[in-house]
């Protein structure tokens, strides 16, 4: 999750990588407008407001549109970008972090391109607040209609607004609708899904924190085990070598990956190095160091049940396995998160997570702010009762998707094995539910899960990490061609080094013993042993 205070790295553009290859020609837009952009104008009421309808003329594979900047009442911005060639289908992006990105910011301008570059009226919105005015969570500081705007009414809002506005331009409304998001993208989407099941068709969510508290009581769980151990390069350079020498070949393959890491035996109490007299080194750990970093790992108590499962074995890599970094230039999944080098004087020196459950109990947790708490002042055993609030606003944990289904909508998922922020194991839990409340059938027939061994969060790490889901989904959706896997690769100096089919949990992919491991064509989806 980024946007406010770091780099956007949550933000996903390989979107219609294998478009080329799709049954759905729909890059091959036909439908033209009906009257001139400078007409949209004209679309005002008390709800929403067009403060202004260009025209663009495009550049490199990025056709002519109409862009329309407006305001959503209270103070949602958004951005439509309709082209002059249209396949008749709306593309809305989710948001980074705490939002508030302007649609004109590089990441997000560039992903709405993307869409307009295959034919696709595309949607931004920045949830109803500046990130540049109101950093992290300030925005909710005794606003409750801005955090409300950021939970999800502002997905609602600007979809119906943008289907109104195609419509006018058009002479018809979309016939298809289609959302992607990854990280808040991916729990934006979560939240369509129950929420709004009929206002898309089909629905990508990457790296969803869709149990938003858990996320963030997870967090302070992660940076209270943090604090104890003073994690240094030389210190995470160990431990990912100790993790990956445990755990690489659990899956019959040693090959840089650990596959599942809830299958990883690895005890940073028995397997980590030891100082010796328990004197803290630079390449060692003591008793409470390895204690803490066990407590990270294992999951999140409170009263002798467990809420919320740890961070994953997998991410700690500081540009091994394979050789290189990662194709996002990050040299672990701990970094930012749970890692910072040391940063420029006068810099944040907090890790992302640090930043985002301050965000939280400071403006969104309770139903008082206090601009002076920190996670040091929370106590999950006193405090858990009293958000109660801020989950119905920012969770979607309603494992009953039968509205969905019923609307006809489908919903694919991904998610990093490797991610160092919202949990891979909580997204595999909901599907597990999922299955057991709609059954396995209904369940596979409307919701897909692929989790991705080794990638960090929404992309980069030690494996693949550039998938087109969205090909995938609108296949789906448009052909009835339900995805068992999807394929992944890993690209270093614009080349494809390795290619891997991710299949359809609870499937895995197994190697076949013949041929190159670099080859998805050597890999089979098949049953966990």
């Amino acid at each position: 999750m980024a946007g406010d205070r770091q780099p956007v790295h949550a933000q996903i553009l390989t979107s219609f990588l294998d478009a080329a290859t799709s049954p759905v020609r729909y890059s091959e837009a036909k439908a033209k407008p009906e009257i001139e952009c400078r007409r949209l104008l004209s679309l005002t009421s008390f709800d929403f407001a067009v403060i202004s309808a260009r025209e663009m003329t495009g550049h490199d594979t990025v056709g002519a549109h109409c862009r329309v900047v407006g305001h959503i009442a209270p103070q949602i911005r958004f951005q439509v970008n309709l082209p002059t060639a249209w396949n008749e289908r709306l593309y809305m992006i989710g948001n980074g972090g705490f939002a508030g990105a302007h649609p004109d910011s590089s990441a997000f301008l560039r992903w709405q391109e993307r869409g307009v570059a295959n034919g696709f009226i595309s949607v931004y919105m920045d949830t109803g607040h500046d990130a540049s005015v109101e950093p992290g969570s300030s925005f909710a500081d005794g606003n409750l209609s801005k955090e409300v705007d950021f939970g999800f009414r502002s997905l609602k809002v600007t979809a119906d607004v943008a289907k109104l506005i195609a419509e006018r331009y058009y002479g018809r409304p979309p016939r298809r609708s289609y959302f992607d998001g990854c990280s808040t993208g991916g729990r934006q989407a979560f939240v369509i899904a129950q929420r709004f099941p009929d206002a898309f068709d089909g629905i990508v969510a990457g790296a969803p924190p869709f149990d938003a508290t858990g996320f963030f009581l997870l967090s302070h769980h992660a940076v209270s085990a943090l604090e104890k151990i003073e994690m240094t390069r030389e210190r995470l350079a160990v431990l990912g070598e100790a993790v990956y020498r445990e755990c690489d070949g659990v899956d019959g393959l040693t090959d840089g990956v650990i596959e599942d890491p809830r299958r990883c035996p690895f005890d940073p109490v028995e397997d980590l190095p030891a100082c010796e007299r328990d004197a803290p080194g630079k390449s060692c750990f003591t008793r409470s160091q390895r204690e803490a970093l066990a407590d990270l790992y294992g999951p999140l108590r409170a009263g002798g049940s467990e809420l919320h499962p740890g961070v994953p074995f997998g991410a700690e890599p500081l540009g091994q396995p394979p050789a290189g970094s990662s194709p996002t230039g990050l040299v672990s999944g701990w970094e930012p998160r749970l890692w910072a080098p040391t940063p420029a004087t006068g810099a944040d020196t907090r890790t992302l997570l640090e930043q985002r459950v301050d965000d939280w109990i400071t403006f969104l947790a309770f139903e008082d702010d206090d601009a002076e708490r920190t996670w040091r002042d929370f106590d999950l055993d006193r405090d858990l009762d009293r958000v109660g609030l801020s989950t119905a606003i920012l969770s979607a944990l309603d494992t009953d998707l039968a509205p969905l289904a019923e609307a006809g909508g489908r919903l694919i998922v991904y998610h990093g094995w490797a991610d160092a922020g919202p949990s891979p194991q909580r997204t595999a839990e909901y599907f597990e539910a999922l299955q057991e409340e709609m059954g396995m059938t209904a369940a596979h027939g409307t919701a897909r899960l692929f989790m991705v061994p080794g990638m960090f969060h929404c992309s980069g790490g030690v494996n693949v990490d550039r998938i087109d889901a969205m090909t995938a989904l609108i296949n789906w959706v448009e052909e009835g061609v339900a995805p068992s896997e999807l394929l992944a690769r890993r690209e270093e100096g614009g080349k494809v080094v390795r290619a891997r089919p991710i299949c359809a949990y609870p499937q895995v992919a197994r190697y076949t013993g013949e041929g190159s491991t670099e080859e998805a064509a050597n890999f089979r989806c098949v049953s966990r042993e």
